[in-house]
């Protein structure tokens, strides 16, 4: 559908449209068709986009005449295409509604404060009421209400509209998606290679420094293959589903982010035989492999960019990297592009047809030796077209290969369809407020959290991949500063339904206390792996925790419903058709009264306390408790 958007300013100046059309990060220049008026059309598909336009590269602005939108923060405008006109907000996109097999609709719509609140109807081909739903549930979130239904669509229905309000859409078709079976409210064990042990590769590396040697953007620690697979019984034993690797390309840097060959397995790792005999073993334990595909750049020093170096327009890989002019020069950086303050990484053409075979590939390449899943590095700088046929010929080869995708910046459900799951960096932060810096109490985080998911649509609680750090970040301890903080947001993430990725080395609260900030400046925490019979507290709530976990997946317990408990206490419960399990943390510094059905139920585990919890929940301290639904009143 054609949608025009017009600005009146200042003339002669920059007006970008910025916002989910598609992405944030690329911005639509408005035409200025006389001066001061700036103007654009653009054929949008179905949908509810938030949006907002960006003036002098800093100034931005919300849109005149569209809903503002209060409920996340920064503040949006809402724009909705093809869908109800205001105060009703819904479109018939992924986002508000979806239908799974067996006739379950799904419908999350929003309404501003005020307006009516409706119910929905599901109308057959002449229009006439085959049901009718209420909602089930509500959240009062700035100016509006978010609202959630479910009905079973009856075999003649055809048609949506909601009670009192004009518009009626033909029913979505039935979404039959589903992850891996390894990734479905999996634990993905993420291992930074030259970190964890070596147990000695085909060609020994001269940089390997000792394990006290602090961790630092050259230091080599000379972890291997070999040295994860003789691991592989402790990771069993813990509980994981499966490991993710950093890349494994031949590269001189420690972390491998920067390959100077696609195609092959650094000897310094053990080389092609050391990964297969990695992939049989893991296979073996049932545990699956993940490895990482970092493709939007390569190091200085590939073949390919030498060669272009060399021989200039005339080189066969002229078109393989992003130039901006010629001569191209190491020492003139700005005569290519490359990754943001890194000239040493230049980014890859993708318009270039070589370049994307290549890499797919490579890909496939690893795929047909038996691996089980790849994480797509930076996906929102890599182009849809890449991804879309990446992920096609790659379940081509092998149907069910999980694909996990690292999303910093627009919101998770852009990239499903893309990947299987996301990163869900939003979710992390909101954590790392809570749990480990005390700038967001429980009552927030509870509601933020359900508007989140709200935004994400219906049925996409599986395709979020949550985490508390990553080799990119600070670890969660070193942001926390205290390990009850970091136990306490474990047993939160690891008993939720969502697919988990977990750093190395946090099961034991590994942490450099350094507290860094600033792009690709985690060095200090990217630590060696402490032996693996070191016994922790931590580690062994880890164990506890992912043995409910695995029984909570194995009975069918659905998603978890955070339930306010005021400012002090987070809490979240999920259920199956038989029981009811209930999470509840004291993230306030003192102590705080439980709510009375604490008293009722049975306890199932206590974290950071060992006495009772009849009359107060002790700073810092968390209980976990079951009822059979038989017994709730």
């Amino acid at each position: 559908m054609r949608v025009e958007f017009n600005y009146s300013g200042e003339p002669h100046q920059q007006v970008e449209l910025r916002g989910e059309l598609p992405q944030w990060e690329h911005p639509i220049v408005l035409n200025e068709s006389e001066p001061g008026h700036y103007s654009k059309v653009l054929d949008l598909a179905p949908g509810v986009y938030a949006c907002k336009l960006r003036l002098k590269q800093s100034d931005w602005r919300l849109l005149a005449g569209f809903p503002r939108d209060d409920v996340t923060v920064p503040h949006n405008s809402t724009l909705i295409v093809g869908g109800a006109e205001p105060p009703l907000f819904f479109a018939p996109c992924r986002r508000c509604w979806v239908q799974r097999p067996g006739g379950d609709l799904h419908v999350f719509f929003e309404v501003a404060l005020g307006a009516n609140e409706p119910s929905l109807e599901l109308l057959d081909e002449n229009k006439a009421i085959c049901t009718r739903a209420e909602p089930y549930w509500r959240l009062q979130c700035g100016s509006r209400m978010l609202l959630r239904a479910h009905v079973r669509v009856p075999i003649a229905a055809q048609y949506l509209r909601f009670h009192g309000y004009p518009g009626e859409w033909p029913l979505p078709e039935v979404e039959t998606t589903e992850l891996p079976a390894w990734l479905q409210q999996g634990l993905v064990y993420s291992i930074f290679v030259d970190r964890w042990f070596g147990a000695g590769g085909t060609t020994s590396d001269p940089r390997v420094s000792s394990r006290e040697v602090p961790s630092t953007r050259t230091t080599v620690y000379g972890g291997d293959l070999e040295g994860i697979r003789r691991s592989l019984g402790y990771l069993k034993g813990l509980g994981v589903t499966a490991i993710a690797l950093t890349p494994i390309n031949p590269s001189p840097s420690p972390h491998r982010y920067d390959a100077l060959d696609f195609n092959s397995v650094d000897p310094r790792l053990g080389g092609e035989h050391a990964l297969d005999e990695l992939i049989r073993d893991c296979h073996a334990l049932g545990i699956a492999i993940v490895l990482d595909l970092a493709f939007s750049h390569c190091n200085a020093a590939h073949p390919a960019f030498e060669d272009l170096l060399r021989h200039q327009q005339n080189s066969r890989y002229a078109e393989w990297f992003c130039i901006k002019r010629f001569p191209v020069s190491r020492e003139e950086p700005e005569s290519y592009r490359h990754y943001p303050g890194l000239p040493h990484l230049p980014l890859l053409n993708f318009d270039s047809e070589a370049v994307r075979e290549h890499l797919i590939t490579a890909a496939l390449r690893l795929v047909s030796m038996g691996v089980d899943g790849l994480r797509l590095d930076a996906i929102e700088m890599i182009p849809d077209p890449f991804w879309s046929d990446l992920r096609a010929r790659v379940r081509q080869l092998t149907p069910d290969v999980g694909l996990l995708g690292e999303c910093l910046v627009e919101p998770i459900l852009r990239y499903i369809g893309q990947a299987d799951v996301v990163t869900d960096f939003r979710c992390r932060e909101l954590l790392l407020n809570c749990f480990a810096k005390g700038c967001m109490n429980a009552s927030s985080l509870a509601s933020t959290l359900e508007c989140i998911a709200q935004r994400h649509g219906p049925d996409t609680e599986q395709h979020r991949l949550q985490f508390l750090d990553n080799h990119d970040t600070n670890r969660f301890p070193t942001e926390a500063g205290q390990f009850a903080q970091l136990r306490l947001a474990l047993t939160f993430i690891l008993l939720r339904c969502q697919p988990v990725w977990f750093y190395y080395g946090t099961e034991h609260a590994l942490t450099s206390h350094v507290c860094r900030m600033g792009q690709d400046n985690a060095w200090p925490d990217r630590l060696p792996m402490v032996p693996l019979d070191t016994q922790t507290k931590t580690c062994e709530l880890v164990r506890q925790l992912l043995l409910i976990r695995k029984k909570l997946a194995d009975e069918g317990f659905g998603p978890a419903l955070m339930v306010d408990q005021g400012e002090e206490l987070v809490c979240f419960e999920r259920q199956s058709s038989r029981h009811r399990i209930r999470v509840l943390l004291n993230v306030s510094g003192y102590s705080v009264p439980p709510p009375d059905w604490v008293k009722e139920e049975t306890r199932l585990l206590t974290v950071e306390h060992t006495g009772s919890f009849e009359q107060q929940l002790p700073p810092r301290t968390g209980l976990v408790t079951s009822r059979s639904l038989s017994t709730c009143r």
